[in-house]
Parts: structure tokens; sequence; C-alpha cells
């Protein structure tokens, strides 16, 4: 598991917010040039750790967009080859799209469809109205990339555990890094890795039931060891990067917190 160190959360969720509003372009990729799917998955996009990449979904199987994390870039390209770069450092979003737009057209794709996302809204921030892209801190990038190489590896452990191969999508919705386990058509557990909110300052492991039949009631799971359970609007488990920091036996506490919710919310919903 990567190495987890102290962040200025302040900072780092400024910083995270900027990584959301960049992310909005492969979405907006994924939402107009690939074929929509029923859960909207064609918007969604894939941490690459090894390139440090959030990659969109492919276009006619060649063409993709992505968000260079460490350059603070986006990159357009077929396959291998990285046809275009553009840094957003002190960019617009406008900008950004105009370059966009200029690398679709060059494709021989329809650059006509390309259109800001309209079915979800994500928090009002100055570069939507005209501001700039300021290039976070090289610490706060590579924390944030950590985090999400080990939201991938988290993810990939509890599709072992829960016995279902979940695809591991990055969401432009919420920005979570998010999996889904269906159990029949009414029953299933959603698990992910989401940025701080009104349940958490810091960002946070999650884990929830889910049953379209009956209303679920933890209030008598068994204590945790680590995290938290909640049980009012949001009903599940959540744990905080901020209580993993510093821990010395990190991957064995997430794996055993993992398998030990898992175990009860099958036992809830009894699957």
């Amino acid at each position: 598991m990567v190495n987890l160190s102290q962040v200025n959360i302040s900072g780092y969720n400024d910083a995270e917010t900027l990584i959301h509003r960049l992310a909005q372009f492969p979405a907006i990729v994924g939402k107009n040039l690939v074929s929509q799917e029923t859960d909207d998955s064609n918007t969604t996009l894939n941490w690459n750790s090894a390139a440090e990449r959030l990659e969109s979904q492919l276009i006619n199987e060649e063409y993709q967009l992505s968000i260079h994390i460490s350059n603070f870039s986006l990159q357009w390209s077929k396959g291998d080859e990285i046809l275009s770069e553009f840094v957003a450092e002190k960019k617009s979003k406008d900008e950004i799209f105009n370059w966009l737009t200029e690398q679709v057209e060059n494709a021989g794709l329809e650059a006509s469809k390309l259109h800001y996302i309209d079915h979800y809204e994500v928090p009002e921030h100055p570069v939507d109205k005209g501001g700039i892209f300021v290039k976070p801190s090289d610490e706060i990038l590579r924390a944030w990339m950590n985090h999400r190489t080990m939201a991938n590896e988290l993810m990939a452990e509890l599709n072992g555990v829960v016995g279902i191969n979940s695809a591991i999508r990055v969401w432009p919705h919420h920005f979570d890094t998010g999996t889904y386990y269906p159990f029949g058509e009414k029953k299933a557990i959603g698990a992910g890795w989401a940025i701080g909110d009104s349940m958490s300052e810091y960002p946070y492991l999650y884990i929830y039931p889910w049953d379209a039949d009956n209303t679920l009631d933890l209030s008598y799971a068994p204590e945790l060891k680590l995290g938290t359970w909640l049980n009012d609007d949001w009903v599940g488990a959540i744990f905080p990067l901020n209580e993993m920091i510093d821990r010395a036996n990190l991957e064995e506490d997430i794996s055993s917190l993992i398998k030990s919710v898992s175990l009860v919310l099958k036992d809830k919903l009894n699957v």
C-alpha cells in the first residue's frame, strides 16, 4: 500500500476541487463522444497510477482524453501516442474547451457534439465564471495520486471479499473512486473513496448497503475498531484519511475493516 502523509486539509481540498473541475473535460468527452450507458458510466474516468493520469473512456476504441496530474495538464491521445498536451496552469475553462474542440476536429470526430455537462451539478467555483486554473503544489498533487492509488487497491481487495468483480471507476459528479456490488435487482453494497464533504472534512473510505424494500438499521452493528458506523440520513461505515495516517499496520487494519464491514452488510441484506 502507498505511503500516506499529513496534508494541510484546506489546501488539499482546494486542490482536489480544481482537479475535479479538470476532470469534467474527460467527462465531456465520455458524455458526447462515447456511447451512452444506462448508468452514465460512459462519463467515468479511470485512474492509471503508472501513467499518473485520469483517463476518459475510449472514443471509437482509440482516442482518449486524460488529465496528467503531476504535469497539471490535459493530454489527447491515440492509442499509446500523445498527440497534444495542454498545460492547465493559468488557463480558463473556455481556453481548455477550445483546445479540446480543436483536437476532436483534427481527429475527424464530431466536435459539434461537444458541450459542457448539464445533467448534474458540481459546487460553483471561480473557474466557472472565467477564473483561471492555478497548479497546486507538487506535494499536494503527489498526496492526491497516492490516495487514488490506494483507493484502487482497496476496491480491488473488496472485489475479492465480496466475490464480485466490480469495475473501479472515478465518477465525475461526486468525484469518488467507486465500486458497486448488486445482489439481484433490489439489494447491493456500494463502496469507494470520497472527497471531503459534510460527513468528513478529510477524504474517506466508505461502504454502505442498499435495499429497495427495507430501511436498514445499523444501530446494533458490532463496534468497529477502525472507522465509524453512520445511521442517520446515510447508512454505512466510513474511515477518514486523518485516522489512517501514522498507523503502523495500516494495510492489515484496512483489510480487516473491509472484511468485517462487508460481512455485517451482507448479513443485514441477507445475501
